[in-house]
């Protein structure tokens, strides 16, 4: 739609066809020209757009690329594609594109001519090397510069506010047609190109040189801490100085309240031989003795297991167990047998230790099977024996 009273006119898309070219092997560019303004270009006005390979345009400079379009074919709101070949060394290239390169048009705004840098990798060597292009030492730099959450404390399962600025803290501003993705993530450190929980898309024209853009979202958290982090360019759409600097560090936000769920652990191990002799006494074992082993075990959440949800407890001898791991001896329990707070004691008498002295653990829920609010306190231990 029109924006400008008057003639505007700008690039709107830029496409190098294949997105990786080979080196020296034609490669197609099409180019997106709009007039966006409210007026049409008069119809005897004629215009240039140039494509310009690794080099930033300058007015009145002829690119590797020139197109002649009439005005009588960019009335107001119209928009038109040029396609032509480029050949192009092998490595990294940048792509500048420019409208009204003579400035033959009068325009309401003459500063969004330019489109670029577009970052085009090459694969391959060129038949004449050329030198690998430094990143323009003029250009924008995205950053983030605040995160914060409101209110500061939020609570467990009640909508809380993330609130994120960014900055453009570079020497030149963001093309206005240079739209990018900033993004929010909780417990994640974020990677190129993927998303986070919350994205917002940003419009290029909104970050000028020193401007901060702040950006908020309702989210609402579901743990006692998180870790939320900011990636600002995403997909890499801008072209910058410093392209190592568009992740925030971690903030941490402590959530208060409490958390719904179940929440399984192993409270008491108990190991009693089954000698009476006096010299066999609690949490003492003897080597080919047989012994009596108690785990308690206790649903500490506030919600039941299903009913149906069963799974296991084992119990270990000298060695930390790993999830799944199946124990030197194992019980099944029944899901309806722990409700909110309940506790459930296992017991077996035909354990018999090999040593004088042991290190003996408990697992709780071995396989994962009942989802919980906190998943890393179901192991019970080390306890020494002797």
């Amino acid at each position: 739609m029109p924006i400008a009273d008057g003639i505007d006119l700008v690039i709107t898309d830029v496409q190098i066809i294949p997105e990786s070219p080979q080196a020296d092997v034609p490669a197609t560019i099409r180019v997106t020209i709009l007039n966006q303004g409210m007026l049409s270009v008069p119809a005897n006005d004629s215009f240039f757009t140039d494509v310009y390979v690794d080099r930033k345009p300058e007015v009145d400079e002829a690119g590797n690329i020139t197109w002649t379009t009439q005005g009588v074919e960019l009335s107001a709101g119209m928009s038109q594609t040029l396609e032509g070949t480029l050949n192009l060394a092998g490595g990294s290239r940048y792509i500048y594109v420019k409208v009204d390169t003579d400035n033959n048009v009068d325009e309401v705004y003459e500063q969004n001519n330019v489109f670029g840098p577009l970052s085009v990798i090459v694969i391959g060597a060129t038949a004449t090397p050329t030198p690998t292009p430094i990143p323009p030492s003029q250009a924008p730099d995205l950053i983030v510069s605040n995160i914060r959450v409101e209110p500061s404390s939020p609570q467990i399962g009640e909508p809380a506010t993330i609130i994120i600025t960014i900055k453009n803290q570079g020497t030149e501003s963001v093309y206005p047609t240079n739209n990018f993705f900033l993004d929010m993530y909780v417990d994640t450190v974020p990677q190129p190109d993927v998303s986070g929980n919350i994205s917002w898309g940003i419009q290029g024209i909104w970050l000028n040189v020193g401007e901060t853009v702040t950006f908020a979202e309702i989210y609402t958290f579901d743990k006692p801490a998180h870790e939320l982090y900011a990636q600002v360019d995403t997909e890499n759409n801008v072209t910058e100085t410093d392209e190592t600097n568009n992740v925030s560090d971690p903030y941490t936000i402590q959530v208060g309240g409490e958390m719904d769920g179940v929440d399984l652990v192993v409270t008491d191990v108990q190991i009693l031989p089954s000698s009476s002799k006096e010299r066999f006494k609690s949490h003492t074992s003897s080597a080919e003795e047989e012994s009596t082993i108690s785990i308690t075990i206790k649903n500490q959440g506030n919600v039941d297991v299903g009913y149906t949800n069963n799974f296991f407890v084992d119990f270990y001898i000298n060695g930390r167990p790993e999830l799944g791991q199946a124990g030197n001896i194992t019980w099944g329990v029944q899901g309806f047998l722990m409700e909110s707070g309940m506790s459930y004691t296992l017991i077996t008498n035909t354990m018999h230790f090999t040593g004088s002295s042991n290190q003996v653990y408990a697992q709780v829920d071995t396989d994962n099977d009942v989802i919980e609010i906190n998943e890393d306190n179901n192991i019970y231990g080390p306890q020494n024996t002797r």
